[in-house]
């Protein structure tokens, strides 16, 4: 039951994030026509406080319809993993909630690794967050999801980030790891439900980390999202 649900929370954020043509082809063939019937929920983490707080990494899976590079859509070669990169599967995983003041691993403070005091600085409160850490069952630390929500302009946005150890990629994560880092893309957007989405990608020296915003309005998501990846 445990990979069921973790892996339906990963199949939940892959229906909501928007769409390329260029790069739905192999997309399609990855997923097999994966198709959520809980389509019609909007983000998760915030917005899903009845589900198990513990299994909020559904941000986890981006967008099935991003993972290949574009242009490479028959090449092997771009979608094999690198060497100095290992994959690891959803049904792998297993969740461990965490609030902010946790360590992180080697990384310091799950509030210092999201940078939630910048957050703050720059909307005020961060309001209804959560933390999960996600570990393998060798018990190595994978990633951790934080989601909340911030207020831009009057209005409420909701805001997930992954932020993924570095050497590791989740294994339906690997075409969207290529797509940004190969292609120094800046972000994805799209709708989803009648809302705009905003995704982007930014490293450091330890975390990789995918950002994405939600609101009705393209300007505030675009925003809040560009602002956040600049301070991590």
């Amino acid at each position: 039951m445990k990979d069921q649900r973790i892996q339906q929370l990963f199949d939940n954020y892959a229906n909501e994030l928007p769409q390329q043509s260029n790069l739905a082809e192999n997309a399609r063939a990855k997923m097999t026509g994966r198709k959520n019937a809980c389509r019609k929920r909007r983000t998760f983490f915030a917005r899903l406080g009845a589900i198990y707080c513990a299994l909020i990494v559904c941000v986890l899976c981006l967008s099935v319809v991003t993972r290949v590079l574009s242009g490479n859509r028959n090449d092997d070669a771009a979608s094999a993993p690198e060497q100095s990169l290992k994959t690891y599967a959803v049904s792998d995983l297993r969740g461990m909630r965490l609030t902010g003041g946790d360590e992180a691993g080697t990384i310091g403070s799950v509030r210092t690794m999201f940078a939630i005091d910048e957050v703050e600085s720059l909307f005020g409160e961060v309001v209804n967050a959560t933390y999960t850490a996600y570990y393998s069952s060798d018990g190595l630390l994978k990633c951790i999801s934080a989601a909340y929500r911030v207020r831009y302009s009057d209005r409420l946005v909701d805001v997930t980030v992954i932020g993924e150890i570095n050497g590791f990629v989740n294994e339906q994560l690997y075409g969207e790891y290529r797509y940004f880092s190969d292609n120094n893309a800046g972000f994805i957007h799209g709708e989803t439900d009648g809302e705009a989405v905003r995704r982007t990608f930014v490293e450091n020296a330890k975390v990789h980390f995918y950002v994405t915003a939600f609101n009705s309005d393209n300007n505030v998501s675009y925003n809040v999202c560009r602002n956040i990846a600049a301070v991590l």
